[in-house]
C-alpha cells in the first residue's frame, strides 16, 4: 500500500489504495520510472528494488500508518 500511496502523492497513481498489484499500480511504477530515467532498472528484480526504494523515499516524512 505504501508504494501506491507514494505514487499517488507524486501524481502517478490514481486508483484506490488497496495493496493489490494490478494494472494501475504497474502502470504507475512504469510512469514513475520513465519520469526518473529508471525504466531500464525494471528489467531485473535487483534493479527494480532500487526503483521501489526511490518511490518510497520520494516523501520520507510521510507516515502511511496513521501516526
Amino acid at each position: 500500500m505504501a508504494i501506491q500511496y507514494h505514487l499517488m502523492q507524486d501524481g502517478f497513481y490514481r486508483g484506490s489504495i488497496d495493496g493489490i498489484w494490478g494494472p494501475a499500480t504497474e502502470s504507475a511504477v512504469y510512469q514513475y520510472a520513465n519520469a526518473h530515467n529508471e525504466v531500464g532498472n525494471l528489467v531485473s528484480k535487483a534493479a527494480s528494488r532500487q526503483v521501489f526504494a526511490d518511490i518510497l523515499n520520494s516523501h520520507p516524512a510521510t507516515n502511511t500508518n496513521g501516526g
